[in-house]
């Protein structure tokens, strides 16, 4: 029986053979063209974790403030605030610009939940780079003595707030953007040098990319 089945199977595929292999042939097309997509679909995604894990991510680390004094005085007479720029990526930072500003509330904080935002007119927007596992100090805001007294007393709350737009060294990557904002709270007397000054994240305008509330600039 077995040889009788063996024998119809070889007939058939005598008789047939020119479709047999057009069919094979399909069959290896299909397959080829399958591997290729999975093929090109893993070069992609091997890419993008690339991408992801070497780019540049920049975030501000830390607020830093500084007493200024009078030079005859040695008087504090304002407090000057920079933000401290971190690149986390293992590559560098391309066509970065950064800007800061200095936001003054008095009376009912409600109206921080509409500001916009907006840079302050005449503010120059600073380009920079930061390398890898880097980070930089960029151009600060001012609060005067009496700004900060007033402060202490609860009758004045200030923010600083900015943003910086930059690139990464990847091709075909899009332009990336970090937006940031902190309350600024003299926790002591900010007559003093030793003040204790604390710099707590605001509820808005603090993100990165699709979180931001505007879309980066264009590179100068």
């Amino acid at each position: 029986m077995f040889t009788d089945i063996l024998h119809q199977t070889l007939c058939f595929f005598d008789t047939h053979s020119g479709a047999v292999t057009a069919v094979a042939t399909v069959i290896i097309a299909l397959f080829t063209v399958a591997l290729s997509m999975v093929t090109g679909r893993q070069a992609e995604i091997t890419k993008e974790a690339l991408v992801n894990v070497e780019r540049a991510f920049v975030f501000v680390k830390i607020i830093h403030a500084t007493a200024v004094k009078d030079p005859h005085s040695r008087k504090i007479t304002q407090w000057l605030f920079s933000a401290e720029w971190f690149n986390s990526g293992s590559t560098p930072t391309k066509d970065m610009r950064t800007c800061t500003n200095m936001m003054k509330v008095e009376g009912d904080i409600g109206i921080l939940d509409q500001y916009d935002f907006m840079d302050m007119p005449g503010l120059e927007q600073s380009p920079t780079i930061v390398g890898p596992q880097s980070s930089i100090l960029t151009g600060g805001v001012f609060i005067t003595l009496d700004d900060a007294l007033h402060m202490v007393a609860g009758n004045q709350r200030q923010f600083i707030y900015g943003w910086a737009d930059y690139n990464d060294v990847f091709a075909g990557t899009p332009r990336h953007r970090t937006e940031f904002c902190n309350e600024i709270m003299f926790l002591g007397d900010p007559r003093r040098e030793d003040c204790k000054i604390g710099t707590p994240l605001f509820k808005r305008f603090n993100g990165a990319d699709g979180e931001c509330f505007r879309k980066p600039g264009n590179a100068l």
